[in-house]
């Protein structure tokens, strides 16, 4: 992955001087480096260079912000390298590198900590928001960082590097949430309005209202109705979104799909079922899986009866996030994702639209092992399609038979035999084949219809 930053060519051992300062602000902005993760850390928290983490159109000022992806954490007393870490793990949070500072000591460390975001954002409030959640999770940081025009100097000592860490602003709003009610879930209600309110994003129901569209299953029209309150975080690379806070929010998501009916939830879906049925359930189970399949996991076990608690046994980690990740799909009434989408290893073998779908199948197989007689083999043949004929369940009967033993003779004698009791298709793979059957139930004097067909 490669992220676009105002980078500056000198490199420094030490701090820069104040005339020295000067000159790198009046230079960074002049070129846009793209770089990737990992020499951009090496540049950065081995060698000093000075970056900006947004890009700019001309000097270094509000006016001029085009974009930003690149998002940093400074801390400078009283907190750890280690403790950091230990939060960030704790709420999901994947910094991309962390390097010590110019003027950290032993008796006072001080570093900084660079995340990226997996896209760029192109919205100056929407890079606010993102900052400001940051911030209110790790509220021992450094609150000067929320400056956009801000420079931040490298260092020399490269602490940690994860060129495949990204975050969002889904995930990060997760992730303050759920830090906050493990903080002081009595207050939470109040804090999150306020929060709200400073990043004008509106709250619902304890909930910021960012999505993402392409998940929570949004039709085109009804976005397109939302674009009056809407802030979009990148025009083209990306679906995420939040809803700005106003007095009115009469095409707010939030407000439309709480007024949405419940879905009926499907029962009788039990573990061991889900287990024998999808390889990547059993997956979950037994060992870890990405957290987008958990999320494919959690949208599809969402419209099963007693879905949490089977979630919630499976192999989780970061447990008080994807309380709070579940929270947030039941409150917005996700539908179950494709499985295709969440990216399942499966897919191409199971084929099923869903993992609901895939445990609601209900086909029925009867199978006949070793050799019999010709005779015994039609007689079978008959029985089985008169016991799915006159089946009260519903689902579907698969009957595996050979080639000659009679199978079109025998349906149509059946259909025959019942047709003025109930209505019958018969679905068969050609045309040719078609008129056969409708020859043959027309001299059986059975009443048929036969769809037209286009060569």
């Amino acid at each position: 992955m490669k992220v676009r930053i105002h980078l500056h060519n000198q490199k420094y051992r030490s701090k820069p001087k104040k005339s020295e300062i000067g000159k790198i602000s009046n230079e960074i902005t002049d070129k846009i480096k793209e770089i990737d993760i990992e020499r951009f850390a090496q540049e950065v928290g081995k060698k000093g260079r000075t970056f900006t983490t947004s890009i700019f159109n001309g000097r270094r000022v509000k006016e001029n912000f085009v974009s930003q992806q690149v998002f940093c954490l400074d801390f400078d007393k009283g907190f750890t390298i280690d403790e950091f870490m230990e939060r960030a793990k704790q709420y999901d949070i994947h910094p991309s590198m962390i390097y010590n500072t110019f003027s950290n000591t032993k008796e006072s460390p001080r570093f900084r900590v660079v995340f990226i975001n997996d896209c760029e954002i192109q919205n100056e409030e929407a890079a606010f928001a993102l900052m400001y959640m940051l911030l209110e999770i790790f509220p021992e940081s450094d609150k000067s960082c929320k400056d956009i025009t801000r420079m931040f100097f490298g260092g020399n000592d490269l602490k940690f590097v994860d060129s495949n860490a990204t975050i969002n602003l889904v995930d990060i709003s997760l992730s303050l949430q759920a830090y906050l009610k493990s903080r002081d879930k009595k207050n939470y209600r109040r804090k999150i309005e306020q929060i709200g309110r400073k990043m004008q994003v509106q709250v619902n129901n304890g909930k910021l209202c960012i999505h993402a569209e392409v998940l929570s299953g949004i039709k085109s029209e009804e976005l397109l109705a939302m674009t009056s309150n809407m802030i979009r975080v990148n025009a083209t690379e990306s679906s995420l979104f939040y809803v700005i806070e106003k007095e009115s929010h009469n095409h707010s998501m939030c407000r439309r799909q709480n007024g949405e009916k419940k879905r009926k939830k499907v029962r009788g879906i039990s573990e061991k079922i889900l287990l024998k049925k999808c390889p990547l359930f059993k997956d979950f189970y037994e060992k870890n899986i990405t957290h987008e399949q958990k999320f494919l996991i959690a949208t599809n076990l969402l419209s099963i009866s007693g879905g949490e608690n089977l979630f919630f046994a499976g192999n989780i980690n970061h447990v008080e996030k994807w309380k709070e990740n579940w929270e947030y799909l039941k409150q917005y009434h996700y539908v179950p994702q494709h499985c295709k989408n969440g990216n399942c290893p499966y897919y191409e073998k199971c084929r099923s639209p869903t993992i609901l779908d895939k445990v609601t199948e209900k086909i029925s197989k009867n199978r006949i092992e070793g050799y019999c007689e010709i005779e015994e083999a039609e007689k079978i043949l008959r029985s089985y399609l008169l016991q799915a004929v006159q089946a009260k369940e519903k689902g579907i009967y698969l009957i595996s038979a050979q080639t000659a033993l009679g199978k079109t003779s025998t349906y149509c004698n059946i259909v025959k035999e019942n047709y003025e009791k109930k209505s019958f298709m018969v679905v068969v793979p050609t045309t040719k084949l078609q008129r056969e059957v409708g020859e043959e139930l027309e001299r059986l004097n059975v009443p048929v219809f036969m769809t037209e067909n286009i060569y």
